[in-house]
């Protein structure tokens, strides 16, 4: 395979195996939960990368096939209370996010945190032009709740990832509504070349619980091993091997067996379409199953579930970046550690926020 190296980029961080002695700890049957990969990115990175900013309520939603790729969406519908940037003439917006229920198979996408109905917040959307895996900057990294201190009055900014679980005197350490707007305005008047942080990072303002090891949710296999194809379709033989060592990293610390099958499976087969059985594998691509990944998509896993059974799991690269198999900070994106990442969602894991965790969302 010729991985294309459209965009060369330098990793922001890497991936360490801090948790890995945890997963002695794991059932035999796994479960779904939602985390994947995507590139770390700056609050001005977030606002600069958005065509749309706009302040919402959450209506509805409906899960339908998509018109482009007849794979499941969800659509929500948003009220429009403010336009920060961009341009929106109507009084609502639908904005789809990859996954859901269509037929007798749940498609689940990994890190897909969607919004709740009725929750209020500020979202920044990367485009309005195509369909993306994710409609947000950064994924969750683009997703803010607004929520009322009951004592103040006063309306807040919740990152997404940081809202669940956080006391009221937690949330005092949030900024107001007014002031985030603010400093999102700062930021787009702010001369190219000459734009500073404006905005304070939260995640280091909120006051974080314990992190766990790792987290299990959802359905599970329905033994204690499962079937993956380790050839990526137009890969070479270095990311086939790299592919079944990350498989084996798991094997290797947990009860769980990924028994490798040599041979591809499109891992981006409807499986509503055929089977069972049904199968599991990896590739390169230039978008996600025929939907845009995003500026800042690495890789996407999603597992397939029937009832309470997971029926197949892929994962697909992103091969607009830069990739490489190294054990150091080489300045490709290390393919090995990516794949493990990965491939830990298809065991089960969720996604750990610790800076140097190997299941972290971002890379």
């Amino acid at each position: 395979m010729s991985v294309s190296l459209i965009k060369p980029h330098r990793a922001k961080r890497n991936f360490f195996f801090v948790l890995v002695l945890f997963l002695f700890l794991l059932p035999i049957k796994t479960k779904f939960v939602e985390a994947s990969v995507v590139v770390s990115t700056s609050f001005n990175q977030v606002v600069q990368g958005a065509e749309l900013i706009f302040e919402g309520r959450v209506l509805s939603k409906e899960t339908r096939p998509s018109p482009i790729n007849g794979m499941p969406f969800t659509y929500f519908t948003f009220q429009v209370n403010e336009v920060i940037k961009g341009y929106h003439e109507y009084p609502t917006i639908e904005i789809g996010f990859m996954g859901g229920q269509v037929g007798d198979l749940i498609l689940n996408v990994s890190d897909m945190r969607m919004p709740s109905v009725s929750e209020r917040g500020i979202y920044f959307v990367e485009t309005l032009s195509e369909q993306q895996v994710h409609p947000l900057v950064g994924w969750q990294q683009g997703h803010y709740i607004i929520l009322t201190n009951q004592a103040s009055g006063l309306d807040l900014v919740i990152p997404v990832e940081e809202f669940a679980g956080k006391s009221e005197l937690e949330m005092n350490y949030a900024p107001e509504l007014e002031g985030f707007k603010q400093n999102i305005s700062r930021i787009m008047e702010a001369a190219p070349g000459h734009q500073r942080e404006l905005y304070w990072d939260l995640h280091e303002v909120l006051i974080r619980g314990e992190p766990s090891a790792y987290s299990l949710f959802g359905a599970s296999w329905p033994g204690a091993t499962a079937t993956i194809y380790s050839t990526g379709g137009d890969s070479n033989a270095t990311y086939d091997s790299a592919f079944v060592e990350a498989l084996n990293n798991w094997n290797n610390l947990s009860n769980f067996v990924f028994v490798d099958a040599s041979g591809y499976k499109n891992p981006c087969a409807n499986p509503n379409n055929y089977g069972p059985p049904w199968f599991s594998g990896y590739s390169f691509r230039s978008d996600y199953c025929g939907t845009a990944f995003g500026g800042s998509t690495l890789a996407v896993n999603l597992l397939w579930i029937s009832g309470s059974t997971i029926a197949q799991a892929g994962t697909v690269f992103n091969d607009a970046w830069s990739w490489d198999v190294h054990s150091g900070s080489g300045s490709n994106i290390d393919f090995r550690r990516v794949a493990t990442h990965e491939v830990g969602h298809a065991l089960g894991l969720g996604h750990d926020n610790t800076y140097s965790a190997l299941m972290n969302t971002t890379y």
